[in-house]
């Protein structure tokens, strides 16, 4: 689940909590308040289960509706509005309208702030929903200064050593590594992976995201030698927890093949690539896209640098576009 349904599921339950403080029919309460928070109740209900049936359309509809229905009802800055604003702005990210999303989330964050104060983790959250936002809209140096107010606050209120707060040291050296700021982001993936190590042990899968992270952007610095350390550390921690024969395994190894092309080494890429290719070729078979695809990725980085490769006499005649983000994703976060 991604952290912006977490956000607002989190945040539904919160205002359901906080219902029961709702305004009822009294001689002092105007009729068309509760009628406002009566029919905005209805509405969201039925928002909720047309998100839960991905019937997505329909809860923006709903949604729509029922936030002003609310703020009428409760006023604009009352803390049981953040169940609404949370799902609307879930609906509007998963729809891909972000610069709405991001709204909301900025007017969740100051709600949860003048609720609970600055240092509050729910803050902490809604900031790191508003920077997804701002990151999804290709605008990850806008982001950085929400995600970092964001992991600042985690890390008072858990502790700089808490492995809760890796996700958001991960996310920030992400941002970092994107926007070339790569030895800012190489500092935040080796905390990330200090606290992992302590956490859970060297060799644990945990671990293995942030040494992937680390790698890349000192790959990015040139520096090739600290990278393939890294680099067969993740390998050696996804082979025992996976297997040798694995598919993440061959995520890795796949890595691991561009380095040693980037430094020369072709006998290295060659071996590694063999490997990997006869991974995926188990997996998925062999004229299967992402294979294909894979085949003539090797055989155009060596088309680059000169060597007649085996692989581009084995590359097929089609081609797909690259392997799936889900294979790092599964695998490195």
């Amino acid at each position: 689940m991604s952290r912006a349904k977490e956000m607002g599921r989190v945040a539904t339950l919160l205002a359901a909590a906080l219902l029961s403080l709702a305004p009822v029919a009294t001689a002092a309460t105007p009729p068309s308040q509760f009628d406002d928070f009566q029919s905005g109740l209805k509405l969201a209900v039925q928002a909720q289960k047309a998100f839960d049936q991905g019937a997505y359309d329909r809860a923006e509809a709903l949604d729509e509706q029922a936030l002003p229905l609310f703020e009428r009802a409760l006023g604009p800055e009352d803390l049981r509005i953040v169940g609404p604003l949370a799902s609307l702005a879930d609906v509007y990210r998963t729809r891909g309208k972000l610069d709405r999303a991001e709204l909301l989330y900025r007017r969740l964050a100051f709600l949860m702030e003048k609720a609970f104060g600055p240092s509050d983790i729910r803050v902490s959250d809604a900031l790191a929903s508003a920077a997804d936002a701002v990151v999804g809209q290709g605008h990850p140096g806008q982001a950085k200064e929400l995600y970092a107010r964001a992991l600042a606050i985690r890390q008072a209120a858990l502790g700089p050593d808490s492995p809760k707060v890796v996700p958001g040291l991960l996310t920030l050296a992400d941002v970092d590594a994107a926007i070339g700021q790569f030895e800012e982001a190489a500092s935040l993936y080796r905390r990330a992976r200090e606290i992992s190590e302590k956490a859970f042990g060297a060799e644990d899968l945990a671990v293995a995201g942030p040494l992937d992270g680390e790698a890349a952007v000192e790959t990015a610095r040139g520096r090739l030698e600290l990278a393939e350390v890294l680099y067969r550390r993740e390998l050696a921690i996804i082979e025992q927890a996976f297997g040798p024969s694995n598919v993440h395994a061959a995520y890795v190894l796949d890595l691991l093949v561009d380095l040693y092309i980037k430094a020369g080494k072709y006998g290295e890429a060659e071996s590694l690539y063999r490997r990997s290719l006869a991974i995926l070729e188990a997996r998925f078979g062999a004229n299967h896209a992402r294979v294909t695809a894979f085949r003539e990725k090797y055989a155009a980085l060596l088309l680059k640098v000169g060597p007649e490769p085996t692989a581009r006499r084995e590359a097929p005649r089609s081609s797909t576009a690259g392997r799936p983000a889900e294979d790092r994703g599964s695998v490195v976060r």
